[in-house]
């Protein structure tokens, strides 16, 4: 999922691993399915609903556009904010 580069992730527990052993971080499938709720799919519907609104209200295509895209500030925003709630959320698991 990362690639080959190096992470940083917090695992909680209490593990017997040494420093700069090769590991594998594991997390549960819905986990992952949630965050592709957050990052991707909300987003997305919020934009393309903000657009479509825009237009059927007679807006031009270029305030829709910019509206569409201005709108994500306030979400992301939100999720910046909520950031601590939403880690709590994701638990990592380590495999040797």
């Amino acid at each position: 999922m990362f690639g080959s580069e190096n992470r940083i992730v917090e695992v909680k527990g209490n593990y017997d691993f040494k420093t700069g052993q090769s590991v594998n971080v594991l997390m549960e499938q819905s986990m992952g399915y949630t965050a592709l709720l957050y990052g991707y799919l909300l987003p997305f519907v919020i934009l393309l609903s903000t657009l479509i609104i825009m237009i059927a209200a007679g807006f031009s295509e270029l305030t829709a556009g910019v509206s569409s895209l201005v709108i994500l500030a306030p979400y992301y925003m939100m999720v910046y904010f909520f950031r601590k709630r939403i880690n709590e959320k994701f638990i990592f698991k380590i495999k040797a």
